[in-house]
């Protein structure tokens, strides 16, 4: 008697229609992926179209782009210094 309310408890008895097959996870897996796929192109497309990302990819030389940036940020420095004298 417990064997069979284990097995009705696992759904062994459940009408076919009811139960998924081995087919019918890996569809609705697939399902589940390719959303997630779409759901990751678009992040990728967004990523690849924003103005960080075409910035960066504008840059040749890493070293003359830091560079630059230091002066800029050290020439502000001294500037808000001078203002606060």
């Amino acid at each position: 008697m417990s064997q069979i309310h284990a097995d009705l408890q696992k759904g062994i008895f459940r009408p076919k229609h009811q139960t998924l097959t081995e087919k019918d996870k890996i569809r609705l897996e697939v399902v589940n992926l390719r959303a997630r796929l779409r759901e990751i192109e678009a992040t990728v497309y967004a990523l690849r179209h924003s103005y960080q990302y075409l910035k960066i990819r504008k840059v040749i030389d890493w070293d003359l782009h830091f560079a630059e940036i230091k002066t800029e940020l050290e020439a502000e420095k001294a500037r808000l210094e001078n203002n606060l004298k």
